[in-house]
């Protein structure tokens, strides 16, 4: 995709899995850490219910806007003065290191 010019980056693109038996059972235990092992922006993953079905990927653009701090394509980002452009996760994570600093 990135030959294609579909995306430029790996931030900018969104994988979709579809995975049947052991792979998606596995691959669900991870699916909150999917992104970050890809170094994607998001990933979706579909159980298909054929038992032999190999696994089939995807990938395309990822919707969304992107966070100024970690670059990655999310549907929503902060518009409050302090964490403009900033997604939820960097909103924690700022906010974390401003009250540790504190102390």
């Amino acid at each position: 995709m990135r030959q294609a010019k579909v995306v430029g980056t790996p931030l900018e693109a969104h994988v979709r899995l579809r995975a049947a038996g052991a792979e998606a059972d596995l691959l669900e235990q991870y699916r909150d850490a999917l992104p970050m092992l890809f170094i994607v922006s998001t990933v979706t993953l579909e159980k298909v219910a054929e038992a032999d079905a190999p696994l089939h990927v995807e990938v395309s653009r990822a919707d969304g806007t992107k966070c100024i701090r970690c670059w990655r394509y999310v549907p929503r980002v902060a518009a409050d003065e302090h964490h403009a452009g900033l997604c939820d996760r960097c909103v924690d994570a700022v906010s974390e290191t401003s009250a540790g600093a504190g102390r």
